[in-house]
């Protein structure tokens, strides 16, 4: 059996400077990148250029430096990356802690009030730390507060005509 199986296995031999993809360990090896369900999660990150050969299995990859992991990977976890990647793909979050990533908001971009069930609650549209504009979420205004109470929200707003944040800070405190 084993020599049937053999026969359609190729060794993987890579060059120093070739672009690899890395498989990393679910649940375990997230300060490369952490999704919230790792079952819908992507299975390959990079591409890392390899820096050098460790013995006659294993590679050192050139890992971004906000990566907690070791750089040397074995063989069977790498994939070598076909076609022209000049920047690598690689969704970091920028703080971790041992449960997730720690995004920190940088600025407020607008609020809205929408109705859930039969309550109205405030949203605030939260610009993250080290992201683009495009990636802006919308929070609700009272676990924002509550997750991040240093937070100043009175100088991070911009205006649409809509009023200011202090408002809905103190309409929040009003229905409490």
């Amino acid at each position: 059996m084993k020599k049937f199986a053999y026969k359609k296995r190729m060794p993987l031999e890579l060059k120093v400077g070739d672009l690899v993809l890395v498989k990393l360990q679910p649940y375990r090896q997230h300060s490369v990148a952490l999704r919230k369900n790792q079952k819908l999660g992507l299975r390959y990150f990079g591409s890392f250029p390899i820096i050098q050969r460790v013995g006659s299995v294993a590679y050192k990859l050139q890992l971004p430096p906000t990566s907690k992991i070791h750089p040397v990977f074995h063989v069977s976890r790498l994939k070598l990356c076909k076609g022209d990647h000049q920047k690598q793909y690689v969704p970091t979050p920028f703080l971790t802690y041992e449960f997730g990533p720690l995004l920190q908001p940088y600025n407020i971009l607008q609020t809205r009030t929408i109705v859930r069930g039969n309550q109205f609650v405030s949203q605030l549209l939260v610009q993250w730390q080290g992201t683009d504009v495009s990636k802006a979420t919308w929070e609700d205004a009272v676990s924002f507060q509550e997750q991040y109470p240093i937070f100043n929200l009175e100088d991070k707003v911009d205006f649409y005509g809509q009023g200011t944040v202090t408002h809905v800070r103190n309409a929040l405190n009003n229905k409490e």
